[in-house]
């Protein structure tokens, strides 16, 4: 048995908590050249944002629907394009990447979701049954796109229109949200000092390694001396 400081639920809360650090490095080590790197990425007319924004769309879903963080998938979206076309890359992107899960989990891959689903989450299965929509749109509140909800909602037994309301509704604040002060919020880390740029990102890799620890704990000792 591998030792514990090697598990794979503490490797992806590592793997998480760098996210924000190599945002903050690429910062410093680059910092105006990161700031114009998507406008040479993407075209700044209307015909060519457009279309490089529906192809990032697609990937966005794509990467979405197989686990990637959605809130992850939005940072280029606002950083790359308009708001208003990053605005709506979040909306189909996101909704794409949970349509996607949601069947992928019920229909094809649901013996791979089912043991990824952490036991915080798999709580929330019995109230689904009492209030479907409200619950959904709870979750959605809550943790937003974060995939293994959406997998939880795919082996469930609620309607694909109930999903799809109750994702629409509840995910709509967390995108706009994102969008809204993403376009600040890249800029303002961009503009920091390197000292200050560095306590900034450790302290936002250290809450989003707290949130996931929250929501992938496992139930208490007494609980599984009960199974």
């Amino acid at each position: 048995m591998p030792p514990r400081y090697l598990t794979r639920r503490r490797a992806r809360l590592l793997l998480a908590a760098s996210v924000p650090l190599l945002v903050g490095a690429g910062c410093l080590f680059l910092r105006a050249d990161v700031m114009r790197l998507p406008e040479r990425l993407c075209f700044n007319g209307p015909e060519g944002g457009w279309g490089s924004a529906s192809l990032y769309a697609l990937v966005f879903a794509g990467l979405g629907a197989v686990g990637v963080p959605p809130m992850l998938l939005i940072v280029p979206a606002v950083w790359g394009w308009p708001v208003r076309i990053a605005l709506a890359i979040a909306s189909t992107g996101g909704m794409g990447a949970a349509l996607l899960g949601f069947l992928g989990s019920r229909h094809w891959a649901r013996a791979w979701v089912d043991p990824r689903i952490p036991p915080r989450v798999r709580a929330w299965e019995s109230r689904l049954e009492r209030h479907a929509l409200g619950t959904v749109i709870m979750l959605r509140l809550l943790f937003y796109l974060f995939p293994p909800i959406t997998w939880l909602l795919g082996v469930s037994r609620i309607r694909l229109g109930t999903f799809v309301a109750g994702t629409a509704i509840g995910a709509a604040p967390g995108t706009l949200a994102f969008v809204l002060t993403g376009h600040g919020a890249l800029t303002l880390l961009c503009g920091l000092p390197p000292v200050m740029l560095g306590v900034v990102t450790a302290i936002a890799g250290l809450f989003l390694a707290a949130w996931l620890a929250a929501v992938l704990r496992g139930p208490a000792p007494e609980e599984r001396d009960h199974d």
